[in-house]
C-alpha cells in the first residue's frame, strides 16, 4: 500500500508540474505509519531518476524527472536510450499509470491494526525485555590520525585560510566530481572508446587543477595526499586503503552501502590531515547508488570552517566545527548539523541555522509576537489552542533568547519587528503573484538577495517593494548584524550539543539499546536497510534528549522547536517525529501531566492532545524539564546521560 500512495503522490506531482517537495505534501493524506515508507520510496525514487538523466532544468524537467520515478517505481523502468526523451518517457508514463489508482487512500486501516497489535504486546511485555544486537559498524574512532593542530587542538576560529585552497574545493573538485560522473555514465552505456578517452582526459584534467602546485604547497604532504586518494576514491569509490567490512553481506542495499564506504573514508582521512595542517576547511561526502542500474553519483560538499568548539566526554574530546558551504553544486543539506561514523567531528551546518532563526525564532523576538507552528489551513486543532501554543512560543523566544548575556534587547526586539514585517509583505505579494501562476518562497535568510527587488518590480506595488527595502537596509546596520551574530550563538551551542551526542553514541562499543516506546512506533533497530530508518530515529531520540538535558539557557524553546515535528502535518513520518512523540510523553509522564490518552491514535498524532502537554511542560521550571530529560534518557537507554563538558567555546 505504501508503493501505491507514492505512485499516486508522484503522479499528482507528474500533474501539477511539481517536484519530490509537492509529492511528499501529497503524502499527508496518507496512513501516518504508512507514510514513512512511502515518502522513503519516492526519495529514493527520485534520486534514483535525477541520477539517470541529463534534464535537470528547464519548465519541463521537473515532470519529466517525476515520470522517471514513476517508471521506476512502478517496476518498468526505461531503457537508458529513452531517458533523455521527453515524449517517450511521457508515453511510457501514460501506459504505466493506466489501471491504476488515481489518489491516495484516507483510510487508514494499517495504522489501525498495527495500533492495535502494538496494544497486545506491550500488555504482554514482550517489547519491555526486547533488543536488537548487532556488531559495531567502522566509526571514526578506529581510524589512526594525525594530531590537529592551531584552533582543531585549541579551539576558535581556524587562523589559516589559502585561496588556492578554497578554489580548489570550492570551483574545481565540483568540476571534477562533474566530469567523473559523465565519463561514468558513459563508460555504462557502453560509449565509444574516443568518446570514453575524450571525457577520461577532462577528468584528468580536473584532477590536475585540484592538485596544482599552489594547493599541494598550501596543503602540505599529508593532506596533498589524502586528496589525491579521496579524488581516486570519487572516481572509484569502492576503493580506498581504509579497512572495511566485507561488502557481500546483505540485500542489495546493503552491499551498495557497504561498497561505498571506502570513499567515506576517504573523506574522514583528508579532514583528518586538514585539522593536522590547521586549515579552516571541511568536505563531507556522499555516494547516490542507482540501485537498477549500478550506477554511483559521487557528492563532496565543501566548507570552510567558522570555528571550533571542544567538548569532553569520559576522557574523551569532542571537536564540534561551525560550517559555511564553500562549494555551490546544486544539492544541500536540510539539517542544522550532521555526524557520521567516519567522521571524527560533530558538524553545525550556520546556513541552515540562519534560516531557522529567520524562520521561526527571530520573528518572536517582537513584542506580542507569535512563532508559527501549525499549517496555516489546520483544522485539527481549534482556534483557540493553536493561538495559546504559539503566542506561548513567542513569550519563551523573547524570555530564553531575549535574555541571553550582553544582548541588547530593545535591538533584539527591533530586529524580530522588522523580520516580522518583512514576512508580513512576502506573504501579500505572495497572494498577488499566485494569481498569476506564480510562486513566491518567503525568505529564509537574514538579508534579502541582491536582485530581490528587480524580481519583483512591476509584480507588487512599488511603495511596499520601497518598504521592503527599507526594512533590508535596516537589517544589515552594525548594531542589527552584531544583535544577530549573539542570538546565532545562542542556537549554535545547542546545535553542538546535539550533535556532541551523536559522536557519543557512534564511538560507542556496544550500540545503544532500542526504548520500547520507540520500537513499538517504527520497529527493531539494527544494521541493514531495513532497519535503517529505526537505528536513525532511535538516534535522534538520544541526541534531542541530551540536548534538553544540558541546555541551561533555551530549554523550553528547544523543546518548542521539537513540538514542530507534532503540530506540522508535512512533518510526521520523520524520524523526529516519532522522536518527539516518545519525548513529549515520557516528559509528560516523568512531570506528572495528567495522561488523556496516547499521542498516537489510529496511527495520526494528536495535534490537540500535543498542545495541551507542550502548554503544561513549558509551564514548568526550565531546571524541572532538565531534570526530566535526563532522567527519561536514562530509562529509555538503561544507563546513565554521559557527561558532556565544553572545554573551549567560540
Amino acid at each position: 500500500m505504501s508503493r501505491s500512495a507514492a505512485l499516486a503522490a508522484i503522479a499528482h506531482a507528474v500533474d501539477v508540474g511539481g517536484d519530490i517537495d509537492v509529492a511528499n505534501a501529497a503524502l499527508s493524506r496518507h496512513d501516518p505509519l504508512r507514510r514513512r515508507g512511502a515518502r522513503r520510496l519516492v526519495r529514493d525514487a527520485y534520486v534514483d531518476a535525477l541520477v539517470s538523466t541529463q534534464i535537470k532544468k528547464g519548465e519541463q524537467a521537473n515532470r519529466h524527472v517525476m515520470r522517471l520515478a514513476y517508471l521506476g517505481l512502478a517496476g518498468t523502468p526505461p531503457d537508458a536510450a529513452i531517458t533523455d526523451d521527453p515524449d517517450a518517457i511521457l508515453a511510457a508514463f501514460d501506459h504505466a499509470r493506466k489501471g491504476r489508482p488515481a489518489g491516495i487512500s484516507r483510510v487508514w486501516w494499517a495504522s489501525a491494526l498495527l495500533v492495535l497489535a502494538i496494544g497486545g504486546a506491550v500488555s504482554a511485555a514482550a517489547f519491555a525485555s526486547y533488543r536488537v544486537v548487532v556488531p559495531r559498524r567502522y566509526d571514526a574512532a578506529d581510524r589512526a590520525g594525525p594530531p590537529p593542530r592551531g584552533a582543531f587542538a585549541g579551539g576558535g576560529k581556524p587562523a589559516i585560510q589559502s585561496p588556492a585552497v578554497a578554489r580548489a574545493l570550492g570551483v574545481e573538485l565540483p568540476d571534477y566530481l562533474i566530469a567523473v560522473d559523465q565519463w561514468s555514465r558513459a563508460r555504462r552505456e557502453g560509449a565509444l572508446a574516443s568518446r570514453l578517452a575524450r571525457l577520461a582526459a577532462d577528468a584528468d584534467a580536473a584532477r590536475a587543477k585540484i592538485l596544482a602546485p599552489p594547493v599541494r604547497a598550501a596543503l602540505g604532504e599529508g593532506a596533498s595526499k589524502r586528496l589525491e586518494q579521496l579524488l581516486d576514491a570519487a572516481r572509484d569509490p569502492g576503493k580506498s586503503d581504509e579497512p572495511q567490512r566485507a561488502p557481500s553481506e546483505g540485500s542489495t542495499a546493503d552491499r551498495a552501502h557497504a561498497a561505498n564506504e571506502p570513499m567515506m573514508a576517504a573523506t574522514g582521512a583528508f579532514d583528518d590531515e586538514l585539522a593536522a595542517a590547521g586549515l579552516g576547511y571541511f568536505v563531507d561526502g556522499d555516494v547516490i547508488t542507482d540501485l537498477r542500474t549500478g550506477h554511483r553519483l559521487v557528492i563532496i560538499y565543501a566548507f570552510t570552517v567558522e570555528s571550533v568548539s571542544l567538548f569532553t566526554s569520559n576522557g574523551a574530546t569532542i571537536r564540534a566545527l561551525d560550517l559555511r558551504r564553500l562549494d555551490h553544486l546544486n544539492w544541500s543539506q536540510s539539517l542544522l548539523g550532521f555526524t557520521r561514523p567516519h567522521l571524527r567531528e560533530a558538524l553545525v551546518l550556520l546556513d541552515q541555522v540562519d534560516e531557522q532563526l529567520v524562520t521561526y525564532v527571530l520573528p518572536g523576538l517582537g513584542k506580542g509576537s507569535r512563532i508559527e507552528l501549525f499549517d496555516p489551513d489546520d483544522a485539527g486543532v481549534s482556534t483557540a489552542l493553536r493561538d495559546a501554543v504559539e503566542s506561548r512560543a513567542g513569550e519563551l523566544v523573547r524570555a530564553e533568547y531575549g535574555g541571553a548575556p550582553g544582548l541588547d534587547s530593545a535591538r533584539a526586539e527591533r530586529l524580530g519587528r522588522l523580520l516580522t514585517r518583512r514576512r508580513e509583505l512576502f506573504e501579500s505579494f505572495e497572494k498577488r503573484v499566485s494569481a498569476r501562476g506564480l510562486t513566491l518562497r518567503t525568505p529564509s535568510k537574514l538579508r534579502l538577495d541582491q536582485d530581490y527587488d528587480a524580481a519583483l518590480a512591476g509584480a507588487v506595488p512599488q511603495g511596499e517593494l520601497d518598504e521592503l527595502r527599507s526594512l533590508d537596509d535596516e537589517v544589515g546596520e552594525k548594531a542589527c548584524l552584531d544583535t544577530y551574530a549573539r542570538l546565532r550563538d545562542v542556537l549554535v551551542d545547542s546545535v553542538e550539543r546535539h550533535e556532541a551526542q551523536h559522536r557519543i553514541d557512534y564511538a560507542r562499543q556496544d550500540p545503544l539499546p532500542m526504548p520500547a516506546p520507540l520500537e513499538a512506533l517504527v520497529g527493531p533497530a539494527g544494521e541493514g536497510e531495513s532497519h535503517r530508518f529505526a537505528s536513525q530515529t532511535r538516534a535522534e531520540l538520544s541526541a534531542y534528549l541530551g540536548e534538553l538535558s544540558r541546555d541551561e539557557r533555551t530549554t523550553r524553546v528547544n523543546l518548542t522547536m521539537i513540538s514542530r515535528f507534532l503540530f506540522k502535518k508535512q512533518m510526521q513520518g520523520m524520524a523526529e517525529s516519532y522522536s518527539a512523540v516518545v519525548i513529549f510523553e515520557g516528559l509528560a509522564a516523568e512531570l506528572g501531566v495528567p495522561p488523556r490518552g496516547g499521542l498516537v491514535t489510529r496511527g495520526n498524532i494528536q495535534r490537540e492532545r500535543a498542545a495541551e502537554i507542550y502548554l503544561a511542560l513549558t509551564a514548568l521550571p526550565e531546571e524541572a524539564l532538565r531534570g526530566a530529560a535526563g532522567r527519561l534518557w536514562a530509562k529509555l537507554f538503561e544507563g546513565p546521560l554521559p557527561e558532556l563538558r565544553p572545554i573551549v567555546s567560540r
